[in-house]
């Protein structure tokens, strides 16, 4: 979850994880929003990183 508080250009989180040997990345928003701000995983998740970014 993306707890942060707004911030231009550094309140995002990119996260990047591993499942099933594909990679995938999202762009969490700070909460709350109306939009992504938290990611729930299934058991066998690798999580390679979380970064603080900009706008998504």
């Amino acid at each position: 979850m993306n707890n942060g508080f707004p911030s231009p250009g550094s309140d995002h989180i990119q996260a990047t994880w591993v499942f099933e040997g594909r990679t995938w990345d999202r762009c969490l928003h700070f909460n709350p929003r109306p939009v992504d701000y938290k990611l729930s995983f299934p058991t066998g998740v690798e999580l390679k990183s979380l970064v603080w970014r900009g706008e998504c």
